[in-house]
Formats: structure tokens, sequence, C-alpha cells
């Protein structure tokens, strides 16, 4: 018993520390196959998702934010999300990273009309903007310490794909993204110190989507090349996502197409 309080109070101790930690997140895994929805319906989406990170301090109440060599790479959260489809070939998503993406399907059928051998192809871009304000005391100082930082993040991609099945969707594609963030670092009775940066993504994403038009898995892995300022790092993350959509899923344009059909017999 012991023992499992002492590992209990090593978690909050862990978590409180973590907490400290004052970063910009940039897109790693994005889950926008190359196909859109096809119709106007609501989908519901949760993930667990790799996304780039540049770290300005891991913890604000023992370091002052580095904008000059902050630290790169690899961090993975749970999201949740959902998308809206407008008509046939646009729709729109937005998550719980306070982004919102805007696709368009140039080529192929789109999802609730897509068989096997469709090829499909989209771009999309994506804007995210978020802050982080902390504030609290070291825990080797009596000092007290404040600090903020807001960062918008622009990204586009563009995204190839191919059905070798009805269920199945193999996607592909470039996407570059940029950031820029800015903020400002108290210690309170001491000092105050303005801050800013930018970062870039450059990278490319390879999934598979499979399922129906009711019910749909994205299995994606996403190579990012991040930098900021002096910092540089290369990496794969990889993510899984799950896509419910609430409404009909007929295709409404079949539907006219066999009234048409059969109206014109008479």
């Amino acid at each position: 018993m012991k023992n499992l309080a002492k590992l209990f109070g090593l978690t909050l101790v862990l978590t409180a520390a973590s907490s400290c930690a004052v970063s910009m997140k940039m897109h790693g895994n994005r889950f926008e196959s190359s196909e859109v929805y096809g119709k106007t319906a609501f989908r519901m989406k949760a993930d667990y998702r790799g996304q780039a990170n540049v770290e300005l301090t891991p913890d604000y109440t023992l370091y002052a934010p580095n904008t000059t060599n902050p630290d790169v790479g690899p961090t993975h959260n749970a999201v949740i999300g959902g998308g809206l489809g407008i008509k046939d070939r646009f729709e729109l998503g937005f998550d719980t990273t306070w982004g919102v993406t805007g696709k368009f399907q140039i080529l192929g059928a789109p999802k609730l009309r897509a068989d096997e051998g469709n090829f499909s192809l989209s771009v999309l871009g994506t804007i995210a903007a978020n802050s982080d304000d902390q504030s609290g005391s070291g825990w080797f100082s009596s000092n007290s310490y404040k600090i903020h930082m807001e960062y918008t993040t622009y990204s586009a991609a563009l995204l190839a794909g191919y059905r070798p099945d009805r269920l199945i969707n193999f996607y592909f594609g470039p996407f570059v993204e940029n950031g820029e963030y800015k903020g400002n670092y108290e210690v309170i009775g001491t000092s105050n110190t303005s801050f800013d940066g930018k970062g870039q993504n450059r990278g490319g994403l390879i999934g598979m989507e499979i399922g129906t038009p009711r019910i749909t898995a994205i299995l994606e892995g996403a190579w990012n090349h991040v930098e900021s300022a002096r910092s540089r790092n290369s990496f794969w993350v990889a993510g899984t996502q799950v896509i419910i959509t609430f409404g009909s899923v007929k295709d409404s344009s079949k539907s006219n197409e066999s009234s048409s059909s059969v109206a014109s017999r008479y």
C-alpha cells in the first residue's frame, strides 16, 4: 500500500512538471483522405495523433523560453473533432486543436459514390490558433512566474488516392506548414520579457481509409521535417482515427438519377 501511495505521488509530480512545458504544436497526422464525403452530412471524429512539437521550455518555472534553440520533436495527443460535408466537392473540418480545415476534391468520385478503381485528388488548407497561460511558483526558488504564449499555424496539402476495393482507399501526398508564436515571460516583481519566433514543417502523408460511409477508420503515417530558429529535426509520427457519419448515408444523386430514368420511360 505504501509503494502504491509513493507511485501515485510520483505520478502527480510528473504530471505537474509536464504541464509546465510551453510549446507550439504543429500538425503531423491530419486524417484527411483524398476524398470528400460527397453530400451535406455531419461526421464525428475521434483520434490519437502524432504532432510536431516546438518546445520553448520544459518547465517555465525553471527555464526561460528558448527561442534560439527550441527542442523540436514528436508528441502525441488525443483529439476530438467533426466534419461537415457541403455538396459534392467540398467539406469543412474542425477539432480540439482549434484548427479549421477546408478540403476540395479536384478529381474522382467522392466517398459516397466511389467504387473500386476510383482515383482521387484533393487539396486542403488548415488554419489553427491556440494560446497558453500559466502561472506558479518554482520548485527550487521562492520566485513566482507567469507566462503567456499564443501561436497560429497555416498548412496546405495535396492528396492523391486510389481504391483497390470499395471499402479501402489508399492515399498519400506532400504538405507544408508555417507557424508563428509570440508571448510574454514574467518573473513577478523582477523581470518581464517578450519573445517571438517562427517554425516550419515540410513533409508527407501516407494513409489507409477503410470502412463504409457510416463508419470509417483511418491509419496514417506522417513524415515531418521541422525547423525553428537554429533547431531542426526529421521524424515519423503515426496515428489512427474513427469517423461516424450521422444522418442518411444514401447517395441522393443516384436517387435523383433513378427517378429521372423512371420518369423518362413514361
